[in-house]
């Protein structure tokens, strides 16, 4: 039907139009029902939308009707108004409105109705609104409660994103999905409730809401979206039913104080233990909350990781991987800057791409023969990271650039039997192939000193090498002036007992009666007995005897 034409006196013309203006406002009639659909001036202060305008029934607020409107402080609708449809962003960017109660009928709140009303405090929605649009309330930065109502049934993606001051929500019981980023960046949203059957949370339902200390989501939830909770600081713990069925990439990613995620014991898709999340097999450890500290042993019935399952345990010093895993995945460890050794045992045969990425305490590596795969960026970012030791052949499937941005002093080192190496550099990395025995070297890393050392120097000036104080089992960083064994004269004979069981080392012992000529001849050495310790010996008769140890690296 067409819409009804009026005829308007205006300044004594007569002229014909299917817009009428009255009070400002513009607006069409068809059908016995008006729609506003504008202002024929700016508005300004508390605008009141009346029942009628030319004598019909005012039904419809028009698409972005208000939109933009800067001087509008609130809206409110007369008595007897009958509005039951609002368009799409009909009040968007009113950036003084402060309240608006919009009126009963209403069963929809279209998308962006209200978007980026940044002055908005009060809102009252009617009990018969079953829908709110996405972005809806997108950008109400100073509304600080907001009442659902129980007739809602759905909620569009964004509604609430942004509403940075809002500090509680109640989720109706008839709304059975969180849409993707609801509540995205309601950084003063401390408390959420469900009260009905929830099923879903949507990608980034709850990014970014700082504030949010805790949340548990009915046991009716089955899917929890991407980056559903990913940057909620403040979330100290989460738990959730047996319907749980999937869980997104990064769903917890950035949750810094989330020290407990728990699963109810009848879920046949997930399990946790001691608030870490597992599958319901324990075989598969998905992921530690970012909060865990101190030591963590995995359980031995675990043979894999998820991706970034440690990832930003700055409070973690150490994990113990079961003898059953044998493959670190995807930024397994990422940033769990509170490890000063990964967690690397003899069964480790593969490292994932970015799996010890900023280990930031990490100072040395010794990766076993046992590692054949080495992902891109494995230890990148590893800054304080000197060295590593490659005690066997060099991996066969590498990524790119696995130690980029380590410490300015970073060296690979490998041994002579060690295939796929090359020296002075390796992919670009120094390279320097050592000398001594693996035992020799893990001794002397064990102390803090670089793997290429000179053994016969003495590095505290003591007067004993570092040769003799590994064949004697003695710590290097301590003066060892009088800690050297001392010889016995006792029953004719003159002998030295002292510690010697260090792996490539080959002990003798010499004697002289002047000082100046030494031979081993009638000097004798015994095996180690069983806590390692050894003697020499020789027969004494008149005269001066002397007695010196003597150590060898095994050829």
């Amino acid at each position: 039907m067409n819409p009804v034409r009026f005829l308007v006196v205006l300044s004594g013309l007569l002229a014909a139009s299917t817009a009428i203006r009255a009070q400002s406002f513009t607006y069409t009639s068809e059908n016995s029902k008006t729609t506003i659909t504008g202002f024929s001036a700016e508005p300004t202060g508390a605008v009141t939308v009346p029942s009628t305008l030319g004598g019909y029934t005012v039904a419809e607020i028009g698409r972005a009707a208000f939109k933009d409107r800067a001087g509008i402080t609130s809206i409110a609708f007369a008595s007897g108004a009958s509005v039951t449809k609002i368009g799409a962003g009909a009040f968007q960017g009113c950036t003084a409105l402060q309240t608006i109660s919009l009126p009963t009928g209403t069963t929809v709140l279209p998308q962006g109705l209200l978007q980026g009303c940044a002055a908005l405090t009060s809102v009252t929605i009617p009990s018969t609104v079953t829908s709110i649009g996405p972005m809806a309330f997108s950008g109400c930065k100073a509304i600080t409660t907001l009442t659902l109502p129980a007739s809602l049934t759905t909620i569009g993606d964004s509604a609430l994103a942004g509403c940075g001051s809002l500090a509680t929500l109640a989720v109706p019981g008839g709304v059975n999905a969180i849409p993707a980023e609801m509540c995205d960046d309601c950084g003063s949203l401390v408390s959420i409730t469900f009260a009905g059957n929830v099923t879903a949370v949507g990608n980034n339902a709850f990014h970014n809401c700082r504030a949010l200390i805790t949340c548990n989501p009915p046991a009716t939830v089955a899917t929890i979206g991407a980056g559903a909770f990913s940057g909620c600081s403040a979330l100290t713990s989460i738990s959730f039913g047996n319907a749980l069925a999937t869980i997104g990439d990064g769903a917890f990613r950035g949750c810094g104080s989330l020290a407990s995620i728990s699963v109810s014991s009848g879920n046949s898709v997930f399990s946790s233990q001691d608030g870490v999340l597992f599958d319901t097999a324990k075989t598969t450890l998905i992921l530690c909350p970012p909060a865990k500290g101190g030591t963590y042993p995995v359980p031995p019935s675990v043979t894999s990781l998820g991706t970034g399952a440690f990832a930003h345990c700055a409070g973690l010093t150490t994990v113990t991987l079961p003898a059953g895993l044998t493959t670190l995945a995807e930024d397994a460890f990422y940033y769990a800057t509170g490890l000063t050794t990964p967690p690397l045992t003899t069964h480790v045969t593969g490292i994932g791409s970015w799996a010890c990425a900023g280990l930031k305490s990490l100072t040395n590596l010794t990766l076993s023969s046992a590692v054949t795969s080495l992902g891109d960026d494995a230890f990148h970012s590893a800054s304080s990271l000197k060295w590593v030791i490659f005690e066997g052949d060099a991996p066969s499937t590498l990524g790119n650039e696995p130690f980029d941005a380590a410490n300015d002093e970073f060296t690979v080192f490998y041994y002579p039997s060690s295939v796929g190496f090359t020296s002075p550099l390796w992919y670009g990395y120094p390279a320097v192939e050592l000398g001594a025995s693996p035992a020799l070297v893990a001794w002397l890393t064990g102390y803090g000193l670089p793997p290429d050392t000179g053994i016969l120097t003495d590095s505290n000036h003591d007067g004993v090498s570092l040769l003799m104080a590994y064949a004697l089992g003695l710590d290097p960083t301590r003066n060892l002036s009088t800690s050297l064994p001392q010889p016995v004269l006792a029953n004719g004979a003159l002998s030295l007992t002292f510690q010697g069981d260090s792996d490539g080392i080959i002990y003798g012992a010499e004697t002289s009666a002047d000082l100046s000529t030494w031979t081993s001849a009638g000097v004798t050495v015994s095996e180690p007995d069983a806590q390692g310790k050894r003697t020499v010996s020789i027969p004494v008769s008149a005269g001066a005897r002397f007695l010196r140890l003597a150590v060898r690296p095994s050829p």
